[in-house]
Parts: C-alpha cells; structure tokens; sequence
C-alpha cells in the first residue's frame, strides 16, 4: 500500500528522472504557449480598447458639433435642398394625360 508521501508526490519517486524531466519540459512549454496566446490576447484586447475610445472621441465631437447654430443652419439648408430637387424632378418630368 502506498504511504501519504508518495501518493502527494503523484507517484514521482517510482517514476524514471527522464520521464519526469520530459514531462516536466512538455508542461513547461505548454505553459510558454498558453503564455504566448495570452500575450496575443491581451494585445488585441489593448488595439481594440484604443479603437474604441477613439470612435467614441468621434461620437462626442459629431454630438458636440450637432449642438452648434451652424448644423441647424446645415440642417435647413438640407431640407431646402432637398424640396428643390424634388421640385426639379417634378418640373423636368414628361407631362402624362
């Protein structure tokens, strides 16, 4: 029967050093590759945070900027623009009996 010391150690002592020593190396780089995709992951999380503040620095400024008199002023001058257009078509269509 196995004492506690060598059911703690997970059966080490039995085992041959190079089978622990390439196991251990296989664990280890295991480790460096989850490592490395973590290191991957959190970059692309830092771009996509930067992407973010930046297009919400452009929301603000166009909200900032459609407070101002000169975008009711573009507004209006949208809608005229738009009323003339119509009218023009209207004008320039084939008159139909």
């Amino acid at each position: 029967m196995p004492t506690d010391e060598a059911a703690s150690d997970g059966g080490l002592r039995h085992r041959e050093p190079a089978e622990v020593r390439c196991e251990l190396l296989t664990t280890r780089d295991e480790l460096v590759g989850a490592q490395a995709e973590l290191g991957q992951a959190l970059g692309r999380i830092a771009e996509l945070e930067d992407e973010l503040a930046r297009h919400q620095a452009a929301v603000r400024e166009i909200r900032g900027f459609r407070r101002t008199p000169i975008w009711a002023g573009f507004v209006a001058y949208l809608r005229l623009r738009r009323r003339l257009g119509r009218l023009r078509r209207a004008a320039s269509a084939p008159f139909h009996r």
